[in-house]
């Protein structure tokens, strides 16, 4: 296009297609540096914080990680902690309303029919959707459950009352929902040994968080008993299937407590918290954790990793091209190829990203730890890269003996493991063009 002006010629460019998903990348970004900025301030802290710890702090809470190089108790006084709080409960609401609408806009383009009752709620006239409608729901839901976990945690003990016991029943419940495993609570304070209803309210909060937006909206709104999607039956019964297995292992391998082994095989993919110690598990244990946090929990929700129906829809279409079939299908029902590219996409991309990371960071931190009286330092850098990357917060107790170079390092894993697979390949996306392509040729592969 050109338009003339006298003698001379100006050609108009066209302007550039604007990426949406930019825009919750900048956010997050601006409200990390926020965060370590308000967190950095000494009104918040009992003692000097340096600043590279006051940004990994609130990378952590909001990117609902749950790794810490300080100790949040003796770090921050109430007003800190309160801002760690609102930090983690922006971060899971934020990244499930972000989700949700990736997911539902990628259901109403593929006329999936199941979730049609979900997708008249947001969708407006125009046939856009409603982010706000679905910020609003997610809002309802969280609260409603948070409000559940919280008076659980309060009336375990109701004989104490103080401003004290209510930020940390505050914060304790967000971090479980959010899925994000800090904690500010003393040693031994939650009584994971023999009370049920402690575990019990953990694991609660923990699944809600996980499980996804989506599922839960089916699950509470069904009507006439009607039929599950394909997505949530699926995203249940992986997850079904990831808890056993976690629990069925540790309980084999590390002959611990039933109650505190269902609490840890719901903690272990990405909540974080930990009712036993991790650094005594035997190596097996610690490889299937890794497993675990990398699956991570469920599309549109606080968890992180992979997600489980990402590893579902991998281990089908390997499963469904062994039988002989062409297209990939389960439960009576095939799943698109596009979905079958993406999720293989999502792996190949998480593995990238995690051999890259855990390379340099063996480069810069093993020498050092080694020094340090470190042992297995391959094992354990794996190990926090992993959970930094999966969101998770498992840590073997290394965060804090890591330098400043390795501590960027683990802020950016989970920057990139927070905001994508989805959404960050969504904002990195650029519209592909008709073009043309060379002949096939075969190479030989197995």
């Amino acid at each position: 296009m050109s338009s003339l002006t006298g003698n001379t010629i100006f050609k108009v460019q066209p302007p550039k297609p604007h990426n949406p998903m930019r825009k919750p990348v900048i956010a997050y970004l601006l409200l990390i540096l926020l965060g370590s900025i308000v967190l950095y301030l000494p009104f918040f802290n009992t003692q000097p914080l340096k600043l590279w710890d006051a940004l990994f702090t609130a990378t952590s809470a909001l990117c609902v990680t749950g790794l810490s190089v300080v100790n949040l108790t003796m770090q921050f006084n109430q007003a800190g902690w309160l801002v760690i709080a609102a930090l983690m409960q922006l971060g899971g609401l934020g990244i499930m309303t972000i989700s949700t609408s990736l997911l539902l806009a990628a259901s109403s383009k593929a006329g999936f029919d199941q979730h049609h009752l979900i997708l008249e709620n947001f969708t407006l006239e125009d046939g856009s959707f409603s982010t706000t409608r679905i910020l609003r729901e997610v809002l309802k839901f969280t609260l409603t459950i948070e409000t559940i976990g919280f008076a659980v945690f309060w009336f375990y003990n109701p004989a104490v009352f103080s401003v004290d016991k209510i930020v940390q029943t505050l914060f304790h419940t967000i971090s479980a929902f959010c899925n994000v495993g800090l904690s500010i609570a003393p040693e031994h304070s939650f009584n994971f040994e023999s009370s049920w209803l402690i575990n019990l309210n953990f694991i609660f909060l923990m699944w809600a968080g996980s499980i996804g937006f989506i599922t839960l909206s089916e699950l509470f709104n069904r009507k006439n008993k009607q039929r599950l999607s394909l997505h949530s039956r699926l995203n249940l019964l992986s997850t079904a299937i990831i808890v056993l297995i976690a629990l069925g292992t540790i309980l084999f391998i590390e002959k611990t407590p039933l109650l505190t082994t269902l609490t840890q095989a719901f903690a272990s993919r990405t909540a974080g918290f930990s009712p036993l110690n991790s650094e005594l598990f035997a190596f097996p244990t610690l490889f299937l954790l890794m497993a675990l946090m990398f699956i991570g929990g469920s599309p549109g929700s606080c968890a992180g990793g992979i997600k489980t129906t990402t590893a579902a829809v991998i281990v089908i279409n390997g499963l469904n091209k062994i039988r002989g079939h062409e297209r990939t299908q389960f439960s009576h029902a095939t799943i698109p190829n596009g979905v079958v590219q993406k999720a293989l996409k999502t792996f190949v991309f998480a593995i990238f990203i995690l051999i890259g990371a855990i390379f340099i960071l063996l480069f810069l931190e093993a020498k050092t730890l080694k020094t340090a009286g470190i042992d297995e330092v391959f094992l354990k850098i794996s190990f926090e890269a992993i959970s930094a990357f999966a969101t998770c917060g498992a840590s073997l107790g290394i965060s804090s003996l890591i330098s400043d170079y390795g501590r960027g390092i683990l802020m950016l894993l989970m920057f990139i493991g927070r905001l994508g697979p989805l959404v960050l390949l969504s904002a990195l996306s650029k519209t592909i063009k008709a073009e043309p392509w060379y002949a096939e040729e075969q190479i030989m592969v197995g």
